[in-house]
């Protein structure tokens, strides 16, 4: 199932949930392909292919990317760093362009519309009472 999502060419970005507990949950995010195996065989132009839809669906729907990997990936991985090269140069394009705003998970978070009504300071002080 994991092979097959890195061929699908039309993934969404994903939006921000508020939960019970956390004013939002970032969402669990795409895996960069690990060029490994059969993994492998997926070209690194439909991979890029795939993550510059996924950024596009970002930007026109407010969405978000949460783009993970793995450290290591990179030291057995056929080809990985011109694949993540290609990627985040096209995401530093759209940065440009003013279509793509990039953050850390933790911006993200405090960005939230839940976070900032969560965090925004108390404009009047609150009464005391006293019985």
């Amino acid at each position: 199932a994991n092979f097959m999502r890195e061929l699908n060419l039309f993934a969404s970005s994903e939006q921000l949930e508020p939960t019970d507990r956390l004013p939002v949950a970032v969402p669990a995010g795409y895996f960069l392909n690990w060029r490994l195996g059969l993994r492998r065989c997926i070209p690194v132009a439909w991979t890029v292919g795939r993550w510059e839809h996924i950024l596009r669906h970002a930007a026109h729907t407010g969405g978000v990317v949460h783009a993970w990997t793995h450290p290591e990936n990179f030291i057995d991985g056929h080809s990985m760093f011109r694949l993540l090269e290609k990627i985040v140069r096209f995401a530093a394009e759209q940065r440009e362009a003013g279509r793509l705003r990039i953050v850390t998970c933790r911006e993200l978070v405090a960005l939230s519309p839940c976070s900032q009504r969560l965090l925004r300071p108390v404009s009047e002080p609150r009464a005391i009472i006293e019985a």
